[in-house]
């Protein structure tokens, strides 16, 4: 990654400095947010920091229980375990110390008919062991 290096350096001490971090990569398209934080997710430090790290697309994701499908994917929940309870099996399945990356979250966030399932969602996120980083437009 060429010529981020001050923005890479911000967002990793924002993820090591607060525990657990809440991060949103902001910008128009085609600023390299999905590059930033896949190079963030890979450095070293972060990974000592948060051992577990998922990166979910919500490029294509139309609606809050596609999302959860695409977080059911990256946790490798097994279909057979996907009922309904499955949000529930989400956020008991996400080791400590982890941090999920939701990539291209305007897809749904533009939906604004869907935004307050959307807020609801997100708020069942808030465990005090997992990390959340955004990019969004």
């Amino acid at each position: 990654m060429i010529g981020r290096d001050e923005q890479k350096s911000e967002v990793i001490a924002a993820l090591l400095d607060k525990w657990p971090a809440r991060i949103a990569i902001l910008g128009a398209g085609g600023m390299g947010k999905t590059t930033l934080a896949l190079s963030v997710l890979h450095e070293q430090t972060v990974a000592d920091r948060y051992p577990s790290r998922y990166f979910v697309s919500c490029e294509g994701t139309p609606s809050v229980p596609s999302l959860v499908g695409e977080i059911a994917n990256a946790l490798r929940i097994p279909l057979a375990n996907r009922d309904a309870h499955l949000l529930d099996t989400i956020l008991s399945s996400f080791p400590a110390n982890s941090i999920l990356c939701l990539d291209n979250f305007e897809t749904l966030w533009d939906n604004e008919p869907m935004r307050v399932e959307l807020e609801g969602f997100l708020s069942n996120l808030q465990l005090p062991h997992l990390g959340l980083m955004i990019t969004i437009r």
